[in-house]
Formats: structure tokens, sequence, C-alpha cells
């Protein structure tokens, strides 16, 4: 999901929407092996790290839990490389 454009604080209908698609793919991603889990990786032209960073994992890490899924992370990816931001 590119994020340069993105507003500095998340809107929480668009975190409510997340996690009620996410809720709606639990039973999709599961496996013999188990329940499913999920992985978040932001795209960014830039690589400078933005103030909002914190409260869009925040957000997402809320949205997953909501939903029953567990996050095995959350990365930002950048023309310098990839950092995880939880």
């Amino acid at each position: 999901m590119p994020i340069e454009d993105s507003p500095p604080r998340p809107d929480p209908e668009l975190v409510d929407g997340l996690q009620t698609v996410l809720a709606g793919l639990a039973d999709e991603l599961a496996t013999d092996a188990g329940p499913g889990s999920c992985v978040f990786v932001w795209e960014r032209l830039g690589a400078r790290r933005r103030d909002g960073d914190e409260l869009w994992a925040d957000a997402l890490e809320g949205a997953v839990r909501g939903a029953g899924i567990a996050c095995l992370g959350i990365f930002v990816s950048t023309p310098v490389g990839i950092r995880r931001a939880r």
C-alpha cells in the first residue's frame, strides 16, 4: 500500500473497514497447520521516516487483533531498504 500521500493519522472508519475485511478472511487464511496470519508492508518512495508511522502501525495492529488474526510483522519498504515498524 503506497503511503506517501496517506494522512498522518489513520481514519477510524478505514481501520474499522480493514478489521471487517480481515475478519472475513480469517477462515480463508487457516490451513491444516493452524490459523493464518498476516504481514503488512508499506511502500514509500522516500526514505525518511514520517511522524505518523507509529499511529499507522498501532491502527494496523489493532485491526488485526480485532479481527482475531495474528500479525507476523509490520514493515516499511523504501528505496534504501526495508525496516520493521513492529
